[in-house]
C-alpha cells in the first residue's frame, strides 16, 4: 500500500492523500493525546478521537514515542504562531508531523548543504583545535595535521521541541529539537607523534535550525543557522592507532579534543551559519553572530543541610561555595568556612548572557579544600535543566531540594532535606531606543561590538590583524581578520562570480561587466582577484556582546597581522582608532548617523590612512539587575 503524505478529518469524513514518504509525519496525529505539549502552530491542529481503536496501520505509522517538552517561564511563553497554552508554558505540539517533516527536509537538501556544512566546519575546526590541541599532556602535543570530508548522512531531527518566529529578529523561523547525528566521516589527525583516523562522529543533543533571512523573492530562504544549545554527547570511532591498540588514553584525550573542538564550532554563542546564493545581507556580523535573546540574573541567598566531609570538634562540616554554569561561562560564590548552612546573601548576584532559554543550567555546590581537589557536595536535580525551567520556579525567591553526593565521605544523615535558597529572574533584551540618550544607571544594559571590514591596507599587513575595545575592566578581542568574498557583502554566488571571470578573461572591459550586472567597477575587479586566488578584501564579520560596564569611556585599537613587514610598525603595537577615549554616547550617536550603518575608523598606515568598519550597538532588558 502506498503511504499517505497528509490526511484531513473534517466531520465525520476522512480524505488521504496517498503520495509522497511523509505518511509517518502526519499519522502522527493519530497517536498525539490532549497532554502532549510544545509549541505548535492552531492552523496544523487536526481533530481526532483519541478514544477510537487504532488500526495495525495507524501502529505501523508511528515509529516516533511521546515526550513532554521543558516548561518555559512566563516571559517566554511567546508562540507567535498563536497555539493555546495549557499549564506552565505547555503548548500543544504533534511531534511524528514536524520531526518527520525535518527529517525527510534535511535528507533531502543535504547532498546540497554537506558542501558547505564541510567548507564551514574545515574553517572553523581548524582553530578550535589548535586551542583544544593546548589542553592534551605536553608529551601528545605537537603540530596538528588533518583532513576532513563528511558523508551523506544529514542531521535527524528526533523530536521537535518548539517551532515559532525566532526571539531576536522579525525575518527568521526557528526549529528546536532533539537532533541526532550520525556522521560517517574519513578525518586523518596527527597530533605529534600520534596518527590516527575518525570514520565515525555520532551527536546526540538540544540543536536548532533557523531560516533567516526571509525575502519578499526567491529563494525565499536566505540562509539558515545551525547550533546546539548546551554541549550535546558526542562520541568518535577511531582508526588506525586507536582503533587497533584499543589504547584507553588515547580513545578519551581523541574523543576530549573533538568534544572540546565541536562546542567550539556548533555550541551556542558559537553557530554554522550559511548564506544562500543571491542573497545580500546588509549587516553580516549580526547574521553570523545575533545578539542574546536575555540576561539571567541568579541571586544565591543561601543553604541548607549540606553533607559535611571534614572532621570538626562539632562533627562533621564543611567550607561550600555555590557555582553556576550557563554555556560555556561558569560563576561562584564565596567560600563559608565551616558551616552546614551558608549564607551567601551579601554576595553579589550571578549575570549570565542568555542565547537561548534552553540552555543548559549546572548549578552545583563543592567543598573548598586547599591541598587536595574540592568535594562535590550537592547540585539541582535534572528536572531543572535549563534556564527557562530555572527562571519558571524562582521568579521570588523560594527552596529548592538538592541532589547530595554524600556516599563515600562519611555522611551520617545530616544531608537529608538539603536544599538552597535563591531567586532567578531572566530579563528580555531589546535594541535600546533612547537615541542621544546615555544609558540609565539602573537596568540591565548590554554592549554589542560588530567588525566589519579592514580596508585601504596591503594583503600581507592585513591578514590576522585584530581590533581591541577597552572600558575600564572591560576588554574585547577580536578574532584574528580573515579574506572577504565580495558575495557575502553583495548578494551573489559562485555562479555569477565564475560568469564575471570568464568574461574579463575573454577581454571584456570592467565597466561593461560591472553594468552588466549592476554592481561597481571595484567589486567586479576583486572578484576576479578572488577567483584567481589573490583576495584584497579582508575583515572579521563578527558581533560580540559583554554586560555593559560602569565606565563610559571606550577607547578602540588595531593591531596588524603577524606577517605585517612594514617599518613603521611592530606586530606587538596597538594603533588607536581614536586618538583619544570617547563618551560611550557620543561613539553610539556617532554609529547611528553614520549612512552605512557603521563608522569607518582611521588609524596611520604609512603615507596614507589605513579604515576599520566598526559599530557599537546597545540593548537595554525589561527588568533591573538583581540587589548587589
Amino acid at each position: 500500500m502506498t503511504q499517505p503524505c497528509c490526511a484531513l478529518k473534517i466531520g465525520d469524513l476522512n480524505a488521504v492523500c496517498s503520495f509522497g514518504p511523509l505518511a509517518n509525519a502526519w499519522y502522527g496525529y493519530n497517536r498525539v493525546g490532549a497532554d502532549d505539549s510544545a509549541n505548535v502552530s492552531p492552523r496544523s491542529e487536526v481533530t481526532v478521537d483519541s478514544s477510537r481503536r487504532r488500526s495495525s496501520m495507524d501502529e505501523e505509522l508511528l515509529p516516533f514515542p511521546q515526550t513532554r517538552a521543558p516548561c518555559f517561564p512566563k516571559r517566554l511563553q511567546t508562540d507567535p504562531c498563536g497555539a493555546s497554552v495549557s499549564g506552565l508554558g505547555r503548548f500543544k505540539r504533534e511531534p511524528a508531523l514536524v520531526s518527520g517533516f525535518l527529517t525527510s527536509f534535511c535528507e533531502m537538501v543535504w547532498p546540497k548543504l554537506s558542501g558547505a556544512v564541510q567548507k564551514l566546519m574545515d574553517e572553523r575546526v581548524q582553530e578550535a583545535l589548535k586551542v583544544a590541541i593546548l589542553k592534551l599532556p605536553e608529551s601528545m602535543r605537537g603540530e596538528v595535521h588533518y583532513n576532513i570530508s563528511f558523508g551523506d548522512s544529514a542531521p535527524i531531527i528526533k523530536d521537535v521541541y518548539s517551532w515559532r518566529k525566532h526571539p531576536c529578529v522579525k525575518d527568521g523561523i526557528e526549529v528546536c529539537g532533539k537532533m541526532h547525528w550520525d556522521a560517517k566521516v574519513d578525518m586523518q589527525l596527527a597530533i605529534g607523534p600520534l596518527n590516527f583516523g575518525i570514520d565515525r562522529i555520532l551527536i546526540d543533543g538540544v540543536g536548532c535550525i533557523i531560516f533567516r533571512p526571509l525575502m519578499d523573492q526567491a529563494p525565499i530562504l536566505g540562509g539558515f543557522h545551525l547550533f546546539y544549545c548546551s554541549p550535546p554527547k558526542l562520541r568518535v570511532g577511531l582508526t588506525g592507532l586507536g582503533g587497533i591498540t584499543r589504547w584507553a588514553a588515547v580513545d578519551d584525550k581523541v574523543s576530549e579534543i573533538m568534544a572540546e573542538a565541536f562546542k567550539m564550532v556548533m555550541v551556542l554563542p558559537q553557530r554554522m551559519t550559511q548564506r544562500f546564493a543571491n542573497t545580500k545581507i546588509e549587516d553580516m556580523p549580526d547574521f553570523r553572530c545575533p545578539p542574546p535573546v536575555g540576561v539571567l540574573q541568579v541571586k544565591v541567598l543561601g543553604a541548607r543541610n549540606l553533607p559535611g566531609v571534614d572532621l570538626g570538634f562539632g562533627g562533621r562540616t564543611s567550607d561550600p561555595y555555590c557555582t553556576v554554569t550557563v554555556g560555556g561561562r561558569t560563576l561562584r560564590t564565596s567560600s563559608c568556612s565551616r558551616t552546614l548552612k551558608p549564607d551567601w546573601s551579601q554576595d553579589p548576584a550571578l549575570v549570565f548572557l542568555v542565547y537561548h532559554e534552553r540552555q543548559d543550567l549546572k548549578l552545583q555546590i563543592f567543598d573548598e579544600n586547599v591541598l587536595r581537589q574540592d568535594i562535590q557536595l550537592a547540585e539541582l536535580p535534572r528536572r531543572i535543566r535549563s534556564v527557562a525551567d530555572l527562571a519558571a520556579k524562582c521568579g521570588e525567591a523560594r527552596w529548592l531540594e538538592l541532589a547530595t553526593n554524600d556516599s563515600g565521605h562519611g555522611g551520617n544523615g545530616e544531608a537529608e532535606g538539603s536544599a538552597i535558597h535563591l531567586c532567578a529572574i531572566f530579563c528580555d533584551l531589546a535594541p535600546d531606543q533612547s537615541v542621544g540618550k546615555a544609558p540609565q544607571t539602573s537596568g540591565t544594559y548590554v554592549l554589542a561590538l560588530k567588525l566589519f571590514h579592514l580596508r585601504k591596507v596591503a594583503p600581507g599587513d592585513a591578514l590576522g590583524t585584530k581590533i581591541r575595545l577597552r572600558m575600564g575592566d572591560l576588554e574585547i578581542v577580536s578574532r584574528p581578520c580573515k579574506a572577504i568574498d565580495p558575495g557575502n557583502v553583495h548578494g551573489f554566488g559562485k555562479r555569477m562570480s565564475t560568469q564575471i571571470s570568464q568574461l574579463l578573461q575573454k577581454g571584456v572591459d570592467v565597466t561593461t561587466v560591472a553594468e552588466a550586472f549592476h554592481l561597481d567597477p571595484e567589486v567586479v575587479e576583486e572578484v576576479h582577484r578572488v577567483q584567481a586566488k589573490e583576495h584584497s578584501w579582508f575583515g572579521w564579520d563578527e558581533a560580540h556582546y559583554q554586560l555593559l560596564p560602569t565606565d563610559d569611556m571606550v577607547q578602540l585599537e588595531v593591531q596588524l597581522g603577524s606577517s605585517s613587514n612594514s617599518s613603521w610598525s611592530t606586530t606587538s603595537s596597538w594603533l588607536p582608532l581614536f586618538f583619544e577615549a570617547q563618551h560611550l554616547d557620543q561613539v553610539l550617536q556617532r554609529c547611528r548617523e553614520a549612512k552605512s550603518g557603521h563608522l569607518q575608523l582611521q588609524f596611520p598606515y604609512g603615507a596614507e590612512k589605513g579604515l576599520v568598519g566598526v559599530s557599537l550597538e546597545l540593548f537595554c532588558g525589561d527588568g533591573a539587575l538583581l540587589p548587589v
